[in-house]
């Protein structure tokens, strides 16, 4: 994985209180960006930039990128804490119990690069393996009382991401990382019943965004 050191180089650090989460929810975005910009670190630099500087975040937005031609880069900047559970700001206001993984691109009329879902696949499968999460779950949330295990961003909130050709192979991307989850021989946990109050109700419904 690419290390924020390594891509954040000459940016400024984020500099703030990090809060854990425990995650139920992995949220998958697509960055509504360009296709066929090969300069993955400098994607991530621009998204960082504009998610602090234009919407005023205290870091980029999500836990990890990933590139067209799969490589992984590390987000959310965590400081003491771990990668995968540093709460970030991917999911209509309501971010705690989520991890968001964004996909360089814009996946309305196509789909990801086959190394992407396969980077994403395993990202995931190792994420649910490690929380003992269900890939074929839905763990019940403030903005979704149906919301699956993995899901698309569109499912929290009015949003086209993470893209319609994308979203809709979220399905078979479930079957994949539930594929990959039995064969390294990993077991889901109970699923609570109870709606998490992550944040009030109120606070989301006019949300909209690309991202």
């Amino acid at each position: 994985m690419i290390e924020q050191s390594e891509w954040r180089e000459g940016l400024s650090d984020p500099s703030y209180e990090r809060v854990y989460t425990d995650v139920h929810n992995i949220i998958v975005h697509h960055s509504a960006g360009s296709n066929i910009d090969t300069n993955y670190t400098g994607i991530v630099r621009n998204i960082y930039i504009y998610h602090t500087e234009i919407r005023g975040w205290s870091d980029i937005g999500y836990n990890y990128l990933l590139a067209p031609d799969g490589t992984i880069f590390k987000g959310r900047d965590p400081g003491n804490l771990e990668q995968d559970n540093v709460k970030g700001a991917h999911f209509c206001a309501a971010n705690s119990g989520t991890m968001g993984i964004c996909v360089m691109g814009t996946y309305i009329e196509v789909s990801p690069s086959q190394a992407a879902l396969a980077s994403l696949i395993s990202l995931m499968n190792w994420k649910l393996g490690k929380d003992s999460l269900d890939p074929l779950g839905i763990y019940t949330h403030v903005l979704n009382s149906a919301l699956p295990v993995i899901a698309g961003h569109r499912d929290g909130c009015a949003t086209e991401c993470p893209g319609e050709v994308f979203y809709h192979l979220l399905d078979s991307i479930r079957q994949e990382v539930q594929k990959a989850f039995n064969a390294c021989g990993y077991e889901a946990r109970p699923v609570e019943t109870a709606i998490r109050s992550y944040v009030s109700p109120a606070l989301t419904i006019s949300y909209a965004s690309q991202y």
